[in-house]
């Protein structure tokens, strides 16, 4: 048996012989994103102090709490570095990730967004293809069907078309 890690996940080759032949079965398990004993303080003021989180890889985590209460330096405990713990993607500390790739795997969505322009709900679905793209480089043949598959799989292919503030959060 035969095992490798690799930066994004926890890759698991098995190598079976059967006479002659040989075949490679391979398991691949991810970790998620996982905050632990996380401690940031800004301006000496102490804003997290140890706090452990796990979610679920693949599912949706909503943080909860009053304004100041440390929601927002959570989501951003990795890309500020703490003071103290770690946050890890795939059981690989943030700081071994480039950003495009950190881009292409976490995605974060505020409560309150405004902006200058009119997008249409596929204009942002789009903006998520970005860190796939190269600088300056207009949405590909790829990209465009990546848009649609997540616009179907969120049930918002009929909505594509609406103004983004339109649409019931």
């Amino acid at each position: 048996m035969q095992e490798r890690r690799d930066a994004y996940r926890h890759v698991s080759r098995t190598t079976i012989k059967y006479g002659q032949q040989s075949v490679q079965l391979k398991e691949i398990r991810s970790d998620g994103l996982r905050a632990d004993r996380v401690r940031r303080e800004t301006a000496g003021h102490l804003i997290l102090d140890g706090v452990s989180v796990h979610p679920a890889p693949g599912g949706i985590t909503g943080l909860i709490g009053p304004n100041g209460s440390g929601k927002t330096t959570l989501l951003l405990a990795g890309i500020l570095t703490p003071q103290a713990g770690v946050v890890t993607l795939d059981g690989s500390p943030l700081s071994a990730f480039g950003r495009r790739d950190f881009a292409r795997r976490v995605a974060v969505v505020e409560q309150q967004a405004d902006t200058q322009f009119e997008l249409r709900v596929e204009d942002v679905v789009r903006l998520g293809r970005i860190p796939h793209r190269r600088a300056w480089m207009p949405p590909s043949a790829q990209d465009e069907e990546a848009v649609r598959s997540a616009l179907a799989r969120t049930d918002l292919t009929d909505r594509a078309h609406r103004h983004w503030h339109t649409v019931p959060r």
